[in-house]
């Protein structure tokens, strides 16, 4: 497929291959069959200036797929390509994850310009609103690092560039299946690597 230029890697979500892709002056997210034929561009990027990024595209076993660019973190449905909502987040975003109904990445955003790990709630099966429900009290430096989730466990790094180490912080949480909202300190808070 050529009608369009990538921008992020690309990632296999079901039966579909998505990536991050501009076609002109507009990033958007490209969906396209296994065998490489075109379903559908979102775009979500309009006015792009030469240089802009995006994050790679994620999603989740009900084909929700969700990337940052252009300052908004968008939710996209896989199966049509409609727009399920936009978010406003800071300049400074890392790729995201999804897990459990929330996208968590590192980054800042409109009301608080630190950089810290933070999640956004998916209303999705509602109609409501996305909000962000949770925010590390720490700073990750001025660059982001993508989270990652293992064993109900969060991990997160603090950019080296702040300083001559990084850190990287462990948050636990009370249940796997109630994840949102419930991330107390740091396990393993500040531990240079």
């Amino acid at each position: 497929y050529t009608g369009h230029i990538p921008v992020t890697i690309p990632t296999i979500i079901g039966d579909m291959v998505v990536a991050g892709a501009r076609q002109g002056n507009t990033i958007g997210i490209l969906a396209l069959d296994l065998n490489g034929g075109f379903k559908w561009f979102r775009p979500v990027y309009t006015n792009a200036p030469v240089g802009a990024v995006a994050s790679a595209v994620v999603g989740d076993i009900n084909k929700r797929l969700f990337m940052v660019c252009g300052g908004m973190l968008h939710a996209v449905d896989g199966n049509t390509g409609n727009l399920f909502w936009s978010y406003t987040v800071g300049g400074s975003v890392s790729q995201p994850i999804m897990v459990n109904g929330a996208v968590y990445f590192t980054g800042n955003m409109p009301a608080d310009p630190v950089v810290r790990v933070r999640a956004v709630k998916d209303p999705w099966p509602s109609y409501g609103a996305p909000a962000e429900v949770w925010h590390s009290r720490e700073s990750m430096g001025t660059a982001s690092c993508m989270p990652i989730i293992a064993r109900s466990r969060l991990f997160a790094a603090e950019n080296p560039a702040n300083g001559p180490n990084g850190k990287l912080y462990c948050y636990t949480n009370n249940s796997f299946a109630n994840f949102i909202g419930t991330f107390r300190e740091p396990v393993v808070a500040g531990v240079p690597f």
